[in-house]
């Protein structure tokens, strides 16, 4: 994690040596008998992280104060809001949205994969600060049963069209 914050003060949008940090901490985790998830303090936020998708390297980044996808949710929500973050993925926006809208706030966040959800889950219960749900389903523009494509690689790129999700 503050490798990765480090990375962000530079000014660099990708992680120099990412793909390296994130095999060496999925090797670690696998010989240590880790779990699949770690937790980690990010200023004022605590957040959990899915050890096994390359995403996570970028999770530091979206909580900081100053990166611009989150930082801009300061100009949008108040104290006693609704947010609703559909398909959460790591649920960066969840997490920073739950110290903004306080403790009379809502969360509501959307994420199909269970890893995803968990971590999500775990993230805003340690924040603690609002009332949350964790929805473990996908949305669409109408009610069925559909698959669900979820590449080993990545979360960011699964959905439910195969040659548009990174399977």
């Amino acid at each position: 994690g503050a490798y990765c914050a480090f990375q962000h003060s530079l000014g660099t949008q990708r992680i120099v040596g990412g793909q390296h940090l994130l095999k060496s901490i999925i090797s670690l985790a696998k010989l240590l008998r880790l779990k699949e998830h770690a937790g980690l303090k990010i200023g004022p936020h605590s957040v959990f992280l899915d050890l096994h998708d390359p995403r996570m390297l970028q999770i530091p980044n979206e909580v900081s104060p100053d990166y611009p996808d989150t930082s801009i949710l300061k100009r949008f929500l108040a104290d006693g809001d609704t947010f609703v973050d559909a398909g959460a993925n790591h649920g960066s926006f969840s997490i920073v949205a739950s110290k903004l809208v306080g403790t009379q706030g809502l969360v509501v966040s959307i994420e199909p994969q269970k890893r995803k959800a968990d971590v999500i889950e775990r993230s805003l219960a340690a924040n603690g600060r609002c009332k949350y749900q964790v929805h473990r389903f996908a949305c669409g523009d109408r009610t069925g049963m559909v698959e669900f494509f979820i590449p080993i690689g990545s979360s960011g790129g699964a959905g439910v069209f195969p040659e548009f999700s990174a399977v």
